[in-house]
């Protein structure tokens, strides 16, 4: 029996040459919700032969921007095939409304000028490529003619089944730091598979810090499955990569307080520190039984009180991280997605890479939806 290979949910390459080898390895992956319903169903045998051929088939696509000197997701690519045993295609997608032509008119010398556009490209890419290849890695190279550049990526990766996207964000001189283009934040809502957003200027520390951030209260809609995604994936990185995985979690007090003092028609003294200290201890128990779920260490789980859009920018240039996980949801009413107004104001102001998960469900979606051509829209 062959599994086929969904996006986002091969999570590595297996090294052990046994079957028991590879079973105990992928222990951790039955704890992912939509690893669970992958197997559902399957004996041993074909649970072992699935994986094997998932997790030697892992793909990073890695969109290029072949204007730029030294683009550094192709950088952060290499070093994470390396480490994955991981493919890699170099993706870059051109347009010139100069040479497009029009349903009525389209002359053979703009169409040879396209054509030539996207041959240079190609010849480009495989220049960026041949490095990677003198260092071991299966490089392959891909071209075309297409916009939106957000739409044709989640294209590409749904057609080759890519476990993950890998895009630089462009450095901005004036504000000295990576910010998120247009591009950016429509890749974050259409990417069929988890989403590398490169922001770090140098490369990872020598064991890579990866932090996840998690909402083990399932607030701002987000389902309870999302967590188990972001940490069964930062779980297999990270040990592949030698790197160390961080669980943070924030909470607002100022939330729980405006809630105790709604129904009180005459104002009284309100017990602020015990409702802040009941919501701390909550939070605290419910982020440590996610963790521990994990298998992530007690000292590496941070609970902390206050504003996301503070706390984690912070925290980032204090510990120094490599790359931040983070959460992206379809909320309900709205016909795109969306990773919330909290999130959109946080990533503009870190300082390294920013990876987005989304639920298996939603991935699903996203993926049929590229493979159809249309609009990459979710119900």
């Amino acid at each position: 029996m062959i599994i086929p290979n969904p996006p986002a949910l091969a999570f590595g390459h297996v090294r052990s040459d046994t079957n028991d080898g590879i079973a105990r390895r992928l222990s951790l992956f039955t704890r992912s919700p939509s690893l669970r319903m992958l197997f559902n169903g399957l004996d041993r045998d074909d649970f072992v032969q699935g994986v094997t051929k998932m997790t030697r088939d892992y793909l990073l696509l890695t969109v290029v921007d072949v204007d730029e000197d030294k683009p550094l997701a192709v950088d952060r690519a290499a070093d994470l095939a390396i480490a994955l045993d991981a493919r890699v295609e170099l993706f870059a997608c051109r347009y010139d409304e100069h040479i497009a032509g029009t349903r009525f008119f389209d002359s053979p010398q703009q169409s040879a000028a396209r054509e030539k556009l996207v041959a240079d490209t190609k010849a480009a890419l495989e220049e960026r490529a041949a490095p990677l290849r003198e260092r071991g890695i299966d490089v392959a190279t891909h071209a075309c003619w297409e916009r939106p550049e957000h739409e044709a990526v989640a294209r590409r990766a749904a057609a080759n089944g890519a476990n993950m996207i890998l895009r630089d964000c462009h450095y901005h001189n004036v504000i000295s730091r990576a910010i998120f283009s247009h591009e950016d934040w429509q890749l974050v809502r259409t990417a069929p598979c988890p989403l590398l957003l490169v922001k770090k200027q140098d490369g990872y520390h020598t064991s890579p810090r990866f932090w996840a951030a998690v909402d083990p209260m399932h607030s701002h809609e987000k389902p309870a499955s999302l967590d188990g995604e972001i940490l069964a994936l930062g779980k297999q990185l990270t040990s592949k990569m030698g790197a160390t995985l961080d669980v943070i979690h924030t909470y607002d007090p100022a939330s729980a307080l405006a809630a105790a003092a709604a129904p009180a028609v005459i104002p009284a003294p309100l017990p602020l520190d015990k409702i802040t200290e009941e919501m701390r201890d909550t939070h605290a128990s419910h982020l440590q039984e996610l963790a521990d779920s994990y298998g992530v260490e007690k000292d590496r789980v941070h609970n902390l009180s206050g504003s996301a859009r503070t706390i984690l920018p912070g925290i980032a240039i204090e510990k120094r991280i490599d790359v931040l996980m983070m959460g992206a949801v379809a909320r309900s009413g709205f016909d795109k997605l969306v990773i919330g107004s909290t999130a959109e104001k946080i990533l503009d102001h870190l300082p390294c890479d920013v990876m987005i998960v989304k639920p298996a469900e939603l991935y699903q979606q996203l993926s049929e939806a590229a493979a159809k051509g249309g609009k990459m829209r979710v119900a």
